[in-house]
Order: structure tokens, then sequence, then C-alpha cells
């Protein structure tokens, strides 16, 4: 008769323990399976596992807090490099920013006002959107020539895809 060795002793030491046979012949259970079942060497791993865990989760870096005192142009180049990586709502709050710090600077303005709009609708609060396209619309019916002409086109432009897909939902 051939001996033959079993597949169980070439596992690690910790599974030897857990996976034999006869731990799975009864109804309760083994001497080695305490607490949360499992062997007490087996313990301190999942504590370790749990711990690297929290560890990790702690280290978690909080979202840069915005830069207050910029010019206007590090405020828009700030609004338009979270804008590229996808973080609308940064982006949306260096445009507000600026236009509480430098409410002076006109042209500017009507292109952070619709920017904020273009962000609104690409995060799908349409209606936002449209409110912001209104007020930027009427502004320029009133100041005109004082302001430039591109975030006037570029307003009406979105306002009307706006409406368009707004009226193909149903």
């Amino acid at each position: 008769m051939r001996c033959r060795r079993s597949p169980l002793l070439l596992a690690p030491r910790y599974f030897r323990g857990f996976l034999a046979p006869r731990y799975f012949r009864g109804f309760l259970a083994p001497r080695y399976f305490r607490g949360f079942l499992a062997p007490r060497y087996f313990r301190g791993f999942l504590a370790a596992c749990a711990g690297m865990l929290l560890l990790l989760g702690a280290c978690r870096t909080s979202p840069p807090a915005l830069e207050e005192n910029l010019t206007a142009a590090e405020f828009f180049q700030r609004a338009q490099d979270a804008a590229d990586q996808g973080e609308y709502a940064r982006a949306i709050q260096y445009y507000t920013l600026f236009q509480q710090k430098h409410p002076e600077d006109a042209e500017r303005g009507a292109w952070a006002v619709y920017e904020i709009a273009f962000l609104y609708h690409k995060t799908g609060r349409d209606e936002e959107a449209l409110s912001l396209l209104s007020s930027l619309l009427e502004r320029y019916a009133k100041e005109g020539n004082s302001l430039p002409p591109a975030p006037q086109i570029l307003a009406s432009r979105l306002k009307t895809r706006i409406e368009e897909s707004a009226k193909k939902k149903p």
C-alpha cells in the first residue's frame, strides 16, 4: 500500500488546523475555535488586518482648502484645473469666491457666471444653470458694450441647448 501525503501538509501552518477534516466531523465547534470562529493564531492576523484598515482610513487626507488670497488670474486657473480634473463643485467654489473677492472685474465676472452655469449644466442642475444664464443675458442687455461678447454668445447657445433638451424630456 502506498502512503500518500496529505495536501494539507503542504499548506501554510495556520490553514492546516482550519482545513483539517476532523473539525468538520461534529456539530459542536472544536477546541481550537473560540470567539469569532477562528484559530488562536489566526485571530492575531485578523486583528492586524483590521488595524491596518483603520490606519489607512484615518490617513485619508481632507480636500484642500481654497486659497483666498489669489489674483483674478490665479482664481480662474485653479478653477479650470479643478474642472479639468472633474472636481466641478470645487471649480464652482473658486468661481464664486472670485466673484466675492473681485466684484469690480466686470469682464472676468461675466466669464465666471458663464463658467458656473456651464458647470451646473455638466452636473445636471439645469434649472440653476438656466437662471444664471438668464441673469447673465439680462446683464448684457443693460451694460452692453462694456462686457466681452464671447460669454454672451456662449451663454445664449447654452441656454437654447438646455431649453431644447428640456423639451425633449417627457
